[in-house]
């Protein structure tokens, strides 16, 4: 399980989690629970990306937990009696690559195909002005259009949302055969190159950074 914080400043528990239905006739939101880890091998994992952790046996131990943040294997009973709730099965989207996000806490934008024209701009910005692919921008070429693209079709239970949306020129959407390539994922945070660690470990600490921020200001 993980403390972590997001960039609006809420407080998320996140933790790994099994399929186990649908939660809409649609087939677009999945039902998941909570599911048990492999300790060692989870722990081998967190090691390998540099990522601090806790190990909470018993409810004495949580609280430095509760303070530091990030990543934790917690005991079955424990987190049984300290986070009952959280044991149900809740109804997440996909978020990115990986990862999924209770559909409670996200705007209900996602679910239009079409992203609003604010979002499309800041989607925009964000990629810097250019086609992610190629690496045009029409400040350069004027013959460059830019789109915003799902990554995962909207069609096939893909999100409007900023983890799932990537700026293409004209051109290279076009050429995208099939529509679903898996690899863009890999281009929305090329800035930083590809060392997965690396992105992996600024996100964990920067959200973990967020959260320690807050847990401060509470408890002045």
């Amino acid at each position: 399980m993980i403390f972590t914080a997001s960039e609006d400043g809420q407080i998320e528990l996140h933790s790994q989690t099994m399929w186990v239905g649908w939660f809409d006739e649609a087939h677009r939101v999945e039902l998941r629970q909570i599911s048990l880890v492999k300790p060692d091998r989870m722990a081998e994992y967190w090691i390998e990306f540099g990522m601090p952790f806790c190990v909470v046996n018993d409810v004495g131990d949580f609280p430095k937990w509760y303070v530091s943040g990030g990543h934790a294997l917690v005991a079955k009973e424990v987190a049984t009696r300290l986070f009952p709730s959280s044991l149900e099965p809740s109804a997440p989207v996909r978020m990115g690559s990986n990862g999924f996000s209770d559909v409670s806490i996200l705007p209900q934008s996602i679910f239009k195909k079409a992203p609003t024209p604010k979002k499309r701009m800041d989607i925009i910005k964000r990629d810097k002005f250019r086609c992610k692919i190629c690496g045009r921008r029409p400040d350069e070429n004027v013959d460059i259009e830019l789109n915003v693209h799902h990554i995962r079709p909207f069609g096939q239970g893909g999100f409007t949302h900023e983890e799932n949306l990537i700026t293409l020129c004209d051109t290279c959407h076009k050429g995208l055969v099939p529509h679903y390539e898996w690899a863009l994922y890999d281009l929305l945070n090329n800035d930083l190159g590809s060392d997965v660690k690396l992105l992996e470990k600024q996100k964990y600490f920067l959200g973990v950074k967020r959260y320690r921020q807050i847990r401060m200001k509470s408890a002045d």
